[in-house]
Parts: structure tokens; C-alpha cells; sequence
């Protein structure tokens, strides 16, 4: 889609060109064209900007043609935030077991979508006791989150949970636009059967038939 940018006269604060760049990579070129007229006068001091948007952070630099053979801006990506709601994986169901609550030892990795696990961050949630829900700041990883970026959210398996993804695509619109909102069911693990053996004290046998329950 390419990085909008705009070239105007500094004193009489008119557009005189404006683009789109057209390539990927860490320095691409502006490939401007004039608009009112424009003109690029020699000894005139003009001002090139990146506006707001596009995962950018609103850049200008200015310059007096002549002077320079090359302007250079140095762009700054737009940080977008994301808040991640975890709950009990059969919360809604109407099943027992969506009344446990979240095991404590939670671990989540955040990472951006296409990049290596190795790349990402590992989240480590702080639970209340007794939580059958919770709200989690995904940038408390450390993580540094790009606006209008996809992550992949991904609860790590353990002894007490399975492993399960999210994924959240993140606006822009600077620290003041209201967070990206991700859910994330945690499903605990579980063991196919469980075998009790009952035996007497007196060796005596145990009639057939006997009825067990299993509690929580």
C-alpha cells in the first residue's frame, strides 16, 4: 500500500508535490509528483512529512533546495496496544467445570504473526486466587506492540492447561485510542480415566454392583 508523504513551501505552507513509496525494504525512495503548480525553487526552504496512519508515527524534516543533494526523514513506527481477556474454556457452556478458576502458572507467548517463536516474548499473567476470568496487558512482556500489526497469542501447555491461540490485528490513533480487546478460552487439561480399587481390611469380598461418584 505504500507510505503517503507530502512536500510544501515552509513560508507560504502550500503542497507543492506529494507520493506514495512503492517498495519494501528498511530505506525505500519518495517518488513524488507536483501538484498546484508546484515547484521546487532553488534557495527556498520546503518541508517533507509523513502524516499519522499507515502504522506511522506523524514525521517532517526540513530542507533548502540547493543545499542539499538528499533529504533524508527518519520514520517511527506507530505503538498500538492490546488488552487479553482469558477465561475458563467452558465458560458460557454451562458445563460444571466453568466455575474453576484459571490455574495461576499461566504462560502465553506474544509474537508477532510470521515471525519465529524464538522472536517472541513470554507472558507470564498475574492471576488473583480463586479468578475464573482476568484482564491482562499484553505489553506487560515487554513487547513492544506496532500499530496495524497482526500477533499471535499462544498459551503454552502444561501439566494443568492445553495449549490454544489468539490472534489480534492492532489499530492505531496513539496512546489515547482505546486498546485492542483479544480473548483467549485456557482449556485445562485432562486425563481419560481415572481407576479406584476398594479392598477390605478383613479380606473378606466386596459385593458386586457398588456405585462410585467422583467429586470435585
Amino acid at each position: 500500500m505504500g507510505i503517503p508523504f507530502q512536500v510544501w513551501h515552509q513560508q507560504q505552507q502550500c503542497v507543492v508535490c506529494e507520493g506514495r513509496t512503492s517498495l519494501a525494504a528498511s530505506q525505500v525512495p519518495c517518488d513524488p509528483w507536483f501538484v498546484n503548480q508546484g515547484a521546487l525553487y532553488m534557495g527556498e526552504t520546503y518541508v517533507l512529512a509523513v502524516p499519522t496512519g499507515h502504522g506511522w508515527r506523524a514525521t517532517a524534516v526540513s530542507f533548502v533546495v540547493g543545499e542539499v543533494g538528499q533529504v533524508q526523514l527518519e520514520l517511527t513506527r506507530e505503538e498500538g496496544h492490546a488488552t487479553l481477556q482469558l477465561l475458563n474454556g467452558k465458560a458460557g457452556s454451562g458445563h460444571w467445570s466453568e466455575l474453576l478458576p484459571l490455574p495461576r502458572d499461566l504462560l502465553i507467548l506474544v509474537r508477532r504473526a510470521g515471525e519465529e517463536e524464538r522472536q517472541g516474548r513470554m507472558l507470564h499473567p498475574e492471576l488473583a486466587e480463586g479468578a475464573v476470568r482476568a484482564s491482562v496487558d499484553v505489553a506487560a512482556a515487554g513487547a513492544v506492540l506496532l500499530a496495524h500489526e497482526r500477533y499471535v497469542l499462544a498459551l503454552q501447555p502444561s501439566e494443568a492447561v492445553l495449549g490454544a491461540t489468539a490472534e489480534v490485528v492492532l489499530a492505531g490513533g496513539g496512546p489515547s485510542a482505546p486498546a485492542a480487546a483479544v480473548e483467549l478460552r485456557v482449556p485445562r487439561a485432562w486425563r481419560p480415566a481415572v481407576v479406584a480399587l476398594l479392598t477390605t481390611v478383613d479380606g473378606i469380598a466386596l459385593p458386586a454392583g457398588i456405585r462410585l461418584r467422583a467429586l470435585t
